[in-house]
């Protein structure tokens, strides 16, 4: 995987939470930022270090379009329990294999309807029989979301007591309500076992899931979860993880023009090393990075979208003055649009006292 540049803090962080995991204090890490800024690499060195302290870990993620109850839970067990979905895109197709592969003598008890409960509580069901404690029995066929709800945290808590846990909740953005409430719940769980939480999700997509939204807002009273939010990378590293990635090919000429392309966002970074010609290098932006930049300006008003194309203009850093001298709106429509921008992190502020702010994005 190479060597790891720009989140030796926070990798340090982790790894302590996993270290207090171990003694039963275990505890919840809300992992953020915008598209590319390193969290899956980020998580995968815990991971890791987990593993050599014999950690078991479940992966569960949001997927885009999916709007399936437990959908992030569901898939997290699926792959501890190694159930396949095969590449295949019918729901009921997956759920009747993995119903069959699970406990194939409740095949005919459970109606298969694209239900996930009725596939969660197979896993259940399967999950049991491994440890031995179980044989195969019938399932309600009118098991409801707090059925499924408890079997899903019966089951967590059942596997923490035998070894320790750390469950990653990657694109919590597109995570499913039922989902969310059982990540609610497995915060309070930890703080008293050997579970470690890491919950990720991206920035600029928080606003499309209310749910999420509130989640948060919820277990921040209870003070459940640390915060760690990640920046783009600094020149200095831009500098060193371009060096890395080509084998030391980059000058620090050619290095500090990635930076100024890329703002320091480390997928772009990646993208930009990968496709480059050394023998005739020219910094260009590939067609794989559209989607993300897309990403980062969709909603955004015509207004704001004006400003950022001047503010681009202009260059990495400009001044309230220069905008408004070339953006003709009104001083107060500006303000509103600087506001509008540092909130979304597409801009931020440099020097207060000299109105001078600074491009947190690329378009």
């Amino acid at each position: 995987m190479g060597k790891f540049i720009g989140r030796e803090k926070e990798l340090s962080i982790l790894k302590q939470k996993v270290d207090s995991a171990l003694g039963k204090k275990g505890s919840t890490v809300f992992l953020f930022g915008n598209a590319g800024t390193g969290k899956t690499r980020l998580v995968s060195e815990a991971i890791k270090y987990a593993k050599d302290k014999n950690f078991k870990i479940l992966v569960g993620e949001g997927i885009k379009g999916v709007d399936v109850d437990f959908e992030v839970m569901f898939s997290a067990l699926k792959k501890y329990l190694i159930i396949k979905d095969r590449g295949e895109s019918d729901e009921k197709g997956k759920l009747l294999r993995a119903i069959k592969h699970a406990s194939p003598d409740i095949v005919a008890v459970v109606p298969i309807v694209g239900d996930i409960i009725a596939a969660g509580t197979s896993l259940f069901v399967r999950y049991k029989e491994e440890q031995g404690e179980l044989k195969p029995r019938e399932i309600d066929s009118n098991a409801d979301k707090d059925t499924m709800f408890n079997l899903f945290k019966e089951m967590i808590n059942d596997l923490s007591s035998k070894v320790p846990l750390l469950l990653f909740f990657d694109n919590l953005h597109f995570a499913d309500e039922e989902s969310l409430k059982i990540m609610h719940y497995l915060s309070r769980l930890a703080i008293e076992k050997r579970i470690f939480i890491i919950c990720s999700y991206d920035l600029e997509h928080v606003k499309e899931n209310p749910q999420l939204r509130d989640t948060i807002q919820r277990m921040n009273r209870e003070k459940l979860f640390l915060e760690m939010p990640l920046q783009n990378l600094t020149e200095p590293e831009t500098i060193e993880l371009v060096s890395e990635l080509s084998k030391e090919k980059a000058g620090e000429k050619t290095a500090k023009e990635i930076y100024s392309k890329t703002n320091g966002n480390m997928f772009l970074i990646e993208e930009i090393v990968k496709n480059i010609n050394w023998k005739n290098p020219k910094i260009e932006l590939p067609e794989t990075t559209k989607e993300i930049i897309e990403g980062r300006l969709k909603d955004i008003s015509e207004n704001d979208r004006k400003v950022l194309e001047i503010a681009n203009a202009i260059g990495k850093q400009f001044t309230f003055s220069q905008l408004l001298e070339k953006s003709n709106l009104p001083e107060e429509k500006l303000m509103d649009s600087i506001d509008s921008l540092i909130d979304k992190k597409l801009i931020k502020e440099i020097d207060a006292s000299k109105d001078l702010y600074e491009m947190n994005c690329i378009i």
